[in-house]
């Protein structure tokens, strides 16, 4: 019982001024440098084990795009044409 009274009883803290207490700017600055290694190279690509990307040959045209994704899955533009038709008659 007593332990529970220990547990719940207030605990009181020490009161502090902040304005005594505060160090100057100059003291503020970290003693140390984190060490060991930085996880992520940001100005590198990450590394993955079993992938290799391909490399980009050129740049394709907004032409040159349509035709590949068209002759890839067709109906979509067919899907679009479509509704476009209903939407237009519809008005």
């Amino acid at each position: 019982m007593t332990k529970l009274l220990f547990l719940c009883s207030p605990v009181s803290q020490p009161k502090v001024s902040m304005a005594a207490e505060t160090p100057a700017v100059s003291q503020q600055t970290p003693k140390t440098s984190p060490s060991g290694p930085v996880p992520f190279d940001f100005s590198q690509p990450p590394i993955i084990e079993g992938f290799n990307p391909l490399p980009k040959i050129k740049d394709e045209t907004f032409k040159e795009k349509f035709l590949r994704k068209t002759k890839e899955n067709p109906f979509v533009p067919i899907g679009e044409l479509y509704k476009q038709g209903n939407v237009n008659k519809a008005e």
